[in-house]
């Protein structure tokens, strides 16, 4: 895995959200495996429902549902992706 995705998780259990963000959109800039480049938009969407930016996390959410299917090893983020979606869409949270 990804020595600065772990740092980013690392930052952002720290309650560090800040640096976790820097830290977590380098480590998907310099991303070269989709299969874990998905695990840290996942993160990075539950990051932004939880800093209240919903709109940058309905595009991480579509941008995981683009790139997975039901039947293959992102299962979990596609699930997490699809929870994030469906919350924001039924909670009326774009304006």
């Amino acid at each position: 895995m990804n020595a600065k995705f772990n740092n980013a998780l690392y930052l952002l259990d720290k309650g560090e959200y800040d640096k976790g963000e820097i830290c977590l959109r380098d480590a998907m800039d310099e991303c070269d495996s989709k299969m874990e480049l998905i695990q840290m938009k996942s993160c990075y969407a539950e990051l932004l429902m939880e800093l209240e930016r919903y709109s940058e996390a309905l595009e991480c959410a579509d941008f995981i549902l683009s790139n997975t299917d039901e039947y293959g090893d992102n299962g979990q983020e596609r699930a997490t992706a699809q929870e994030i979606k469906d919350y924001i869409q039924s909670e009326g949270l774009l304006k």
